[in-house]
């Protein structure tokens, strides 16, 4: 870990122990930062934090739905690093396929995942930004927040909240200096995706396969922690998507039919 004294600009970033979180941690340590990894995988955690190197990085297991940990593991990261400058939500879960295949208790763990750990994340974090001069929150969020998604119903709908929640909030913050942003990947090369089957492989294959490297999608969130713009897409379809989704519902109700078959 580094010093109290440490003044170089400092991340904090959520699910950080592989895939896309992993690929972010790499890239602001690339640029000279200061980095703070939070993940439940141990392992990888510790595999990235030897990766990064002692004296540049702050590692702690975390589970973002619990916000008396949160809190502590905030307090020990900004005794570390000395400020926070900008909070990345990324940590997330998804399950593939039918909203019948799942049980209430996975559907109540993605939505406490999803949501409840970003909402954390920024009260916990909120203190501290509010300290540095053009602090900035990026959330992870996904093409799925542009039009519910057959196949990934819950999912989508914890990707809509992280979506509202920073069209409000860029609002609210505004006058406090902190910047509010959110990135939206299409399906990303990770873990999440290619370990859960059939009906993962059918979801991708229906919307048109892997769209993004997991250090693609890192390079935009640091562009969007470097940025003025709410919402930053993947690609064009996700940018279309955003505008489409609320002018024409019925054209992106006939775009997502495709995935109404999955099983």
């Amino acid at each position: 870990m580094g010093g109290k004294g440490i003044m170089t600009k400092a991340v904090f970033v959520t699910g950080a122990g592989r895939g896309i979180g992993a690929s972010i941690a790499r890239r602001f340590a690339a640029e000279g930062w200061f980095v703070g990894i939070t993940d439940v995988d141990t392992a990888n955690l510790a595999k990235m934090a030897g990766e990064i190197g002692a004296n540049r990085v702050f590692s702690a297991v975390l589970d973002v739905t619990d916000y008396a940990a949160y809190e502590r593991v905030m307090t020990d990261f900004i005794a570390a690093a000395g400020r926070l400058d900008v909070l990345v939500n990324n940590a997330g879960i998804a399950k593939f396929g039918p909203f019948t295949g799942n049980s209430p208790a996975l559907h109540a763990k993605i939505v406490d995942v999803n949501i409840n750990g970003v909402v954390n994340g920024i009260h916990a974090a909120l203190p501290y930004l509010k300290q540095t001069p053009s602090a900035h929150i990026v959330s992870l969020c996904s093409a799925s927040a542009t039009y519910g998604t057959p196949g990934l119903a819950v999912y989508s709908a914890t990707k809509f909240a992280v979506r509202a929640l920073t069209e409000a909030l860029s609002q609210e913050f505004e006058a406090l200096g902190i910047k509010v942003s959110d990135v939206l990947p299409g399906f990303v090369s990770t873990n999440m995706v290619e370990t859960q089957g059939a009906a993962a492989e059918q979801a991708v294959a229906k919307m048109g396969g892997i769209e993004h490297t997991p250090d693609e999608i890192a390079g935009l969130v640091w562009k969007a922690a470097n940025g003025d713009r709410r919402h930053w897409p993947g690609n064009a379809q996700v940018r279309w998507g955003l505008r489409l989704g609320g002018l024409f519902p019925g054209l992106m109700r006939r775009m997502m039919a495709p995935m109404k078959g999955m099983h």
